[in-house]
């Protein structure tokens, strides 16, 4: 198992200078027991996160997909899957063009690619950054967990987890 843990610079820098049993002690306590005492099997490591998007994620025979195109919080690993989704729609648009024998390298046909993949990434972007937010934040963190248990009781919850799976792919 691996854990993405997202906290403030200067409680980042606490866990990666402490002691091995010290950070174990930690992350079980932080964590909980459910998978028994928790061990580090590798070297700690730390990264600043930082949203980035290309404004123009395409040129005459170039498009950017993934990671090159957009970063996000890692909350659930939603990069990958947009980084697959951006990668389907690519496909889909240059088989399109094909089809009509229109050149798949133009600017206009990629950047009907990047017109179409703006919604869905704007919104997960949105979405992890404002969680990360709500619940990084002392202040908005314990109305956050309230109205997420309250969430979970209705059929928003199935919806929500469909998206976080990668399974709800619009197809032209």
């Amino acid at each position: 198992m691996s854990v993405v843990w997202t906290m403030p610079d200067k409680d980042a820098q606490y866990l990666l200078n402490i002691d091995d049993d010290a950070f174990n002690q930690t992350c079980t306590s932080r964590f909980g027991t459910a998978f028994g005492d928790l061990r580090l099997n590798s070297p700690r490591s730390s990264w600043k996160l930082q949203l980035c998007h290309a404004v123009k994620p395409y040129a005459t025979r170039l498009a950017l997909i993934g990671d090159a195109a957009h970063t996000i919080h890692p909350l659930a690993g939603q990069g990958y899957n947009l980084a697959l989704s951006d990668a389907n729609t690519l496909t889909q648009v240059i088989k399109t063009t094909q089809q009509n024998g229109i050149d798949i390298g133009s600017k206009t046909v990629l950047k009907n690619y990047a017109l179409k993949r703006f919604p869905e990434i704007a919104s997960m972007t949105l979405a992890t950054d404002g969680i990360n937010m709500l619940f990084g934040n002392a202040k908005t963190a314990a109305f956050a967990s309230s109205a997420m248990t309250i969430l979970n009781r209705t059929p928003f919850k199935k919806f929500a987890s469909t998206i976080a799976n990668g399974r709800y792919i619009k197809h032209d």
